[in-house]
């Protein structure tokens, strides 16, 4: 939603017939920088304030809020003076983006005070403010007390509004016409800004686009300039969400400069709850990824160090050969050797042609000392060999499954599956356990509730989405289910439930090209996806979730493709 003080003025208008006479049943603060308060008028209904810098707002909302264990201080304020109170109107600030909700609730004393909720809507600048009779009860956000000149923002202070920009009402004709007089041929969004009170960027650029069209036809004139702005801020609601790739916002009516999609609403609240669900659940879930794939990455780093050293200790321990050779013909050779001797240099008598070799040696130490030693290091490394080759073994093991992870986390399509990979990670101690998981918990695992699920021609198909979902899966399929895994890319779990009836050849095609679109290879036309019996898949030993081997097993060429049209859940 543009952040105009026109766009505010039409919002405060819905809000105040809706919200007035209303009862604040519930007040809860999830975030630093969200406030949830649950209303009832008539039925109960929830709103949100917000004063995060991209989606600074007070809307309705249906998202399920999580408190936090202990409520912040301004949330228990907030309790003590609104809980049980009613909304007796709500206006907006006729200089700035200030919606004010009115309260009025009993003291303690049983008398009836008056209290307001200032939201400042400025971007990042937003905040919320708690008054009575003018003075400041408390703040979402602290603020220095020189936030802004002429203004103390602390407790007990009186609550000013910010000063008034040296700009033009736009409703103010005579001065509206006289500023567009300046203007010759054309005029920018620039202009608009920096000269008119209340305009949102993009409200300023449609406006622009607006008069520039009009005047190109007819000529310009301040008069037609003001009467197509003066058009365009009385227009009707007619709300729509307008999305391409360079923007995508709500918005009171069709901005004709904007390109992209459109979605037409009759309701312009139930545009705003739409469009800012669907935005912050994105961006929600893009923080959420971030954030494990930088835990994830920390994971590969250790891994891959740990993978540089056993590489070069495994380098060194494929020559254990040559120290043995070196002792053996130390030994041999003893009775030309000597103490003091920095090498020796002997026929190889292991060689075809007897070529010389130098072994070099330890002058302060017997030449059989030297054997000696070299025989030692033969057998340490030839036991290191094994050790090292099995570490690193389960070292591309660890980064086998990281790759694994890192797929699932970026093909996640809800905060759900995020959690339970974040809960697969703290189980696996990839990551630390603050919330005293623990790794020893049951094996049998069933998250299986929240895996995709698909009616195929009579037959139910479900589709892990990540390792626990994989997982509980296998462990539920019966031994003649059809278990289907893309070949050599990381995948979810298909599982075709058989009960006891003959699967047919379509049945196995549409389940593997669902297969194929749940993979790392969905981009490509030809996907190879390996289909087998359960009972021919086993869970190695040890082995991280959502790592099988699998035998009996045929193989089917497919094109990628999603079949939602199929999905039950």
């Amino acid at each position: 939603m543009p952040k105009d003080l026109f766009t505010l003025k039409r919002t405060a208008n819905l809000y105040s017939e809706l919200f007035t006479g209303a009862k604040v049943n519930k007040i809860i603060e999830p975030t630093s920088d969200e406030l949830v308060f649950t209303l009832y008028n008539k039925k109960a209904f929830n709103v949100v304030i917000s004063t995060q810098a991209k989606f600074a707002r007070v809307s309705l909302t249906t998202q399920n809020y999580k408190a936090p264990l202990t409520a912040p201080n301004f949330c228990m304020l907030l309790r003590k003076y609104l809980t049980s109170g009613t909304i007796t109107g709500v206006k907006i600030n006729d200089v700035d983006r200030i919606l004010t909700i009115d309260f009025t609730n009993e003291n303690d004393f049983k008398e009836f005070k008056n209290y307001s909720l200032n939201v400042e809507i400025m971007g990042k600048y937003s905040n919320v403010f708690l008054t009575s009779d003018g003075i400041l009860l408390g703040a979402l956000k602290n603020s220095s007390q020189n936030y802004e000149k002429g203004r103390i923002l602390l407790s007990g202070a009186k609550y000013l509004f910010p000063l008034a920009q040296d700009k033009t009402d736009p409703f103010n004709k005579e001065n509206s016409i006289k500023i567009l007089s300046s203007v010759n041929y054309q005029i920018t969004s620039n202009f608009i800004l920096n000269n008119f009170l209340g305009f949102a960027p993009v409200t300023a650029e449609e406006i622009a686009y607006l008069i520039n069209k009009k005047c190109e036809k007819q000529g310009y004139s301040a008069v037609l300039a003001y009467e197509t702005m003066r058009e365009f801020l009385e227009k009707p609601l007619s709300p729509v969400i307008i999305k391409s790739d360079e923007y995508c916002d709500v918005l009171p009516f069709n901005y004709e400069h904007l390109e992209g999609v459109r979605e037409y609403y009759d309701d312009f609240l139930i545009a705003e709850e739409i469009f800012y669900t669907a935005s912050e659940t994105a961006t929600k879930l893009q923080g959420y990824k971030n954030t494990l794939i930088s835990k994830i990455y920390n994971f590969k780093k250790k891994e891959e160090k740990k993978l540089a050293v056993l590489s070069s200790r495994l380098s060194e321990a494929n020559n254990y050969e040559k120290y043995r050779l070196y002792g053996e013909l130390i030994i041999s050779n003893l009775y030309r050797l000597e103490k003091g001797q920095t090498f020796a240099e002997v026929e190889n008598y292991y060689s075809e042609n007897y070529e010389k070799i130098k072994i070099p040696l330890d002058k302060d130490l017997y030449p059989k000392v030297n054997a000696e030693k070299y025989f030692k290091k033969y057998n340490k490394l030839k036991k290191s060999l094994e050790i090292t080759s099995e570490q690193l073994k389960e070292t591309e093991s660890e980064l086998e499954y990281a790759k694994l992870i890192e797929y699932t986390v970026n093909s996640s399509e809800s905060i759900l599956e995020l959690e339970e990979i974040e809960r697969e990670l703290k189980l696996q101690n990839v990551i630390k356990n603050t919330d005293n998981y623990k790794t020893k918990q049951s094996k049998k695992i069933s998250p299986t509730a929240n895996c995709l699920t698909y009616n195929i021609e009579g037959f139910t198909v479900k589709v892990g989405k990540n390792n626990l979902q994989n997982e509980a899966l296998l462990d539920e399929a019966s031994r003649t289910d059809t278990w289907l895994h893309v070949k050599d890319y990381h995948s979810s779990f298909v599982i075709i439930k058989a009960e006891n009836k003959p699967l047919p050849d379509s049945v196995i095609l549409t389940s593997a090209e669902i297969c194929a679109y749940r993979s790392e290879a969905k981009n490509g036309d030809k996907i190879a996806v390996d289909y087998t019996l359960r009972k021919f898949v086993k869970k190695p030993p040890k082995s991280r979730p959502g790592s099988v081997i699998y035998t009996d097993y045929s193989t089917i060429i497919v094109t990628p493709n999603p079949h939602n049209d199929k999905i039950l859940n």
